[in-house]
């Protein structure tokens, strides 16, 4: 068995893990931000296992710090909220919480010497020797905030959700008898002549008469019928509403400042100009021009072919930069110096300094503005708590929203239609809805005179909406879009045209006149493709999805008729390319490892999904708005 698990422990699984664990010691130690009783209140229960709002913290921060660094921005609370990242990460937490009590249900168990084993093992504990240190294990613990205890727990938790997960994990490569046949299902390309025969080309229809034009409304009601509406009034609270309400004392923000002090250290940027070189030699005959006296943008035009506006890279701070020897090179300057040449991975650049500002401490007074405005936010969000559940006691004692809303001081709005895509009688989107799609539906959840429960917008916000009235789907009387059905009627007409002449063309295809005499004789242009694969690699800029599947449903010199877009095709399949597995070993290896993982994800879901069903999960929303 613990050689078993030892195997596990080796498993890229279990290093993500790992990794996951060591990564998260930078963000620990964070605790000071949770205060009153939300530190002593889980973020989410599962089973009997809870995630208290110190582990949560940990783990939005180390996320956020992913997304930033993958969207190459400083993303602020507001844009995060809007990526839905809490909720992400709470849901991340909750599935380990999750493969935790299965693990413990089946009793699996970690020995001291596995966790031990583990713990040497690990890079970030070694010494200089590159082995084991205990005094740099220690000083990695105290440096995140965590003791011995926590951390052993928590890496023995770790390998029993490995080893619960190891047959998951197990689950071998395909064989090649279930990859090949995929494979060459995907990379088939076929090769098509085509003849587009544009509805644009067809004759003129002209105007309908009221017979055709009365028939034509009623042979297509579904296109000309009203969906339902529902009639809404609601009440949407805020946090910024509430934000001129509250008040911060000079106090609060001193003592705001003292602990957060390490936010308001501002870091020096400097201006950056850049010469891009292609190689060292070029970049040393530059380098000795800018010692000769030669005007840096000068030398950028001639030696680099870049113009004034080129050679300017804007602002930064040393962490913007991405290449570390060019930060050094560039933060060593002084203003107006310029940098021997410098390699990157981009090739050889000459970096200019044309402004400095120095970083330093923002003191209390500078803050003071920042400050005053995150705290008035935090104090409207605990106001925006209390004034929900005021809300839900007004309308729980019999109250109706209009005297909920009058009572509690709060706006009453009203929607008179909206359908179930969120748009109103006259086919535009409702604007400014809160949380449209939670709010539709909503909307079309409930009877006629119901309400709904409050509803987080998930954005410091609730609403609760009644459906005031439901005007079931019609048939919009032919008068009032009479210029709509004319347009659609003389559309469909076009239609019929260009495939009338398609129909003619392809009877001729078929008594073999080949499609370059066909195409000729219409006027229209033959075009032959490339070949392309069901996924329309290669394919025709006019070869619309349609026309791609009508190719890929043909015989070889088979044609057919299609309609795609505004246009009807005749398609004749010229040549079928097989794709030949012997010759994309490494293609082939790709499609395996992508089946194989998506079993795995597809497996690992229903396992998630049936710990759900035994071990209930509860969330404390007031907790998670509170930290999101």
């Amino acid at each position: 068995m613990l050689e078993a698990i030892r195997k596990r422990s080796a498993s890229i699984l279990v290093k993500l893990l790992f990794g996951l664990l060591i990564l998260s010691f930078a963000v620990w130690g964070i605790s000071d931000t949770i205060t009153g009783n939300i530190a002593n209140q889980p973020v989410a229960s599962v089973g009997d296992l809870e995630i208290p709002p110190h582990v949560f913290q940990s783990e939005y921060q180390r996320e956020a710090q992913r997304v930033r660094q993958a969207l190459g921005g400083q993303l602020d609370v507001e844009q995060m909220r809007e990526l839905g990242l809490g909720p992400r990460v709470l849901d991340q937490l909750i599935n380990r919480a999750l493969l935790s009590q299965g693990a413990n249900d089946l009793r699996l168990a970690v020995s001291d010497d596995v966790v031990r084993r583990e713990i040497t093992n690990m890079q970030a504990f070694r010494g200089p020797l590159g082995k084991f240190d205990r005094n740099q294990f220690q000083q990695v613990l105290f440096s995140s905030g965590m003791t011995e205890d926590q951390f052993v727990a928590d890496l023995r938790l770790d390998l029993a959700r490995a080893q619960f997960l190891g047959s998951l994990t197990a689950i071998g490569a395909l064989p090649d008898t279930a990859v090949v046949p995929l494979y060459q299902h995907g990379e088939q390309r076929r090769v098509a002549e085509m003849i587009r025969f544009g509805d644009e080309s067809a004759p003129p229809p002209g105007e309908p008469d009221a017979a055709a034009l009365s028939q034509f409304h009623k042979d297509n009601a579904a296109r000309f019928t009203a969906p339902e509406y529902r009639a809404v009034t609601y009440v949407l609270l805020k946090a910024e509403d509430l934000v001129s309400e509250v008040s911060v004392s000079t106090d609060e923000i001193k003592e705001a400042y003292d602990q957060r002090s390490d936010e308001f250290i501002k870091q020096e940027t400097r201006n950056l100009q850049q010469m891009n070189l292609p190689d060292e030699k070029t970049a040393i005959q530059a380098h000795n021009r800018l010692v000769g006296g030669d005007d840096f943008a000068a030398v950028a035009k001639e030696v680099a072919e870049m113009d004034a506006e080129s050679i300017e890279l804007g602002q930064f701070t040393r962490d913007d930069l991405p290449d570390e020897a060019l930060a050094n090179a560039a933060f060593q300057l002084p203003n107006g110096g310029f940098s021997t040449p410098v390699e990157t991975g981009l090739g050889w650049h000459i970096v200019r300094v044309t402004k400095i500002e120095r970083g330093h401490q923002m003191d209390l007074n500078e803050a003071a503005p920042k400050l005053k405005e995150a705290l008035a936010r935090e104090k409207a969000v605990d106001a925006l708590f209390d004034l929900s559940n005021r809300l839900e006691d007004t309308l729980g004692g019999g109250a109706t929203l209009e005297e909920a809303s009058s009572a509690l001081n709060v706006s009453l709005s009203k929607v008179p239609a909206i359908d179930a895509q969120g748009r109103d009688a006259n086919g535009e989107t409702v604007k400014d809805l809160p949380a449209a799609s939670k709010f539709t539906r909503a909307a079309f959840e409930l009877g006629e005179g119901e309400d709904s429960v409050l509803t987080e917008t998930g954005d410091d916000g609730f609403f609760i909406l009644r459906v005031d009235g439901i005007t079931e789907p019609a048939l919009r009387p032919l008068d009032s879009i009479r210029n709509q059905v004319i347009v659609a009627w003389q559309e469909a007409e076009r239609a019929k045209g260009s495939r009338g002449v398609a129909e003619k063309a392809l009877e001729r295809a078929k008594s073999s006149t080949d499609l370059a005499t066909i195409a000729k004789d219409s006027g229209e242009e033959l075009v032959v493709s490339s070949a392309f694969t069901r996924l329309a690699d290669g394919a025709p800029a006019d070869a619309t999805p349609e026309v791609i599947d009508q190719v890929f449903k043909l015989k070889l010199g088979e044609a057919a008729i299609v309609r795609g877009g505004d246009a009807t095709f005749l398609v004749r399949l010229k040549e079928i390319k097989q794709a030949d597995p012997a010759t994309a070993k490494a293609q082939v290896d790709t499609l395996r490892d992508q089946v194989t993982s998506a079993m795995r994800n597809d497996l690992l879901a229903q396992l998630t999904n049936g710990l759900r069903q035994k071990f209930p999960v509860s969330i404390n929303s007031q907790v998670a708005q509170e930290l999101y």
